[in-house]
């Protein structure tokens, strides 16, 4: 694994000549790892298991926490279990907070 890693290192190196003079250590996670670590991610996916077309959308996590709601009344599920799915990006969190604001009426500032 750390050859591999270091090969990926290299190649990036070749737009960015400077990094092996900004690298202090490098840590591998292998799939295994992730699973040891995190028993939701599933054949070492990072993001929380399967991305089929059954766990998008409107099934993603549950059918009944459609647009992101639960039974909690002011509670939002939102994260790479639920729709649009895996990832860092915040969807979940940009589709929820039209929602938010649409509930609060905050005073305008002047």
């Amino acid at each position: 694994m750390e050859g591999y890693a270091r090969r990926v290192l290299a190649r990036v190196a070749r737009h960015a000549r400077d990094l092996p003079t900004k690298l202090f250590s490098i840590d591998i996670v292998t799939p295994s790892d992730l699973v040891a670590h995190n028993p939701n991610a599933v054949a070492g996916d990072p993001y929380g298991g399967s991305a089929e077309l059954d766990q998008n959308l409107f099934w993603r996590p549950l059918p009944a926490a459609a647009r992101h709601t639960t039974q909690i009344p002011n509670l939002w599920h939102i994260g790479a279990s639920t729709h649009p799915g895996a990832g860092f990006g915040g969807g979940s969190g940009h589709l929820v907070a039209p929602q938010l604001t649409r509930m609060t009426r905050l005073p305008r500032r002047r």
